[in-house]
């Protein structure tokens, strides 16, 4: 399973990407190899940013999800596979209660990708970061990178391929 998530990962959004015709420059790809496992970071812009990290983190990964995506057609096997932690966020025990199985997988080596807003953005302006992510960068004893994607609404329609490109920054971990 591990095996396949880490195929698709790499080699899927890789392809995805260049039948789309989408370009993908990284800004500080040193960042994303120095300290694995790592909390992720990333501004959730659309359903793309999925391939983003894919393409970017390529291997021993998973993410952090709403519940309700774990039954969606087209992310709900990719996170099977992936094995995505799914939080509800109606409950906030429950979303911690959520988290843990995130944290295992950072203690046991792989990193995660979460948005720290917890949603994705209508605007290109940040929204208030929640604490879960920072929470389990602090249980598991791993730095977190923050993953700067540009803003691609332009480029790219959401949730629609359109060719264009996505400068992506890595930052230095922390």
């Amino acid at each position: 399973r591990s095996l396949g998530a880490n195929v698709a990962a790499a080699v899927g959004c890789d392809l995805a990407f260049a039948t789309a015709g989408v370009k993908l420059r990284v800004v500080g790809e040193e960042n994303i190899w120095a300290a694995r496992p790592a909390v992720f970071l990333f501004n959730h812009q659309s359903q793309l940013d999925a391939f983003v990290l894919g393409s970017l983190l390529r291997k021993d990964f998973t993410g952090v999800a709403k519940k309700s995506l774990e039954r969606d057609p087209i992310f709900g096997p990719i996170g099977f596979l992936a094995d995505v932690a799914y939080i509800d966020r109606t409950d906030g025990a429950k979303a911690r209660q959520g988290l843990e199985p995130a944290v295992e997988a950072l203690k046991g080596g792989k990193s995660i990708a979460i948005a720290p807003e917890g949603t994705r953005s209508p605007t290109a302006r940040l929204q208030p970061f929640k604490k879960g992510a920072f929470q389990m960068a602090i249980s598991a004893g791993v730095p977190i990178v923050p993953v700067c994607a540009s803003t691609y609404r332009r480029s790219m329609r959401l949730n629609r391929w359109h060719a264009g490109h996505v400068v992506v920054r890595a930052l230095t971990p922390i």
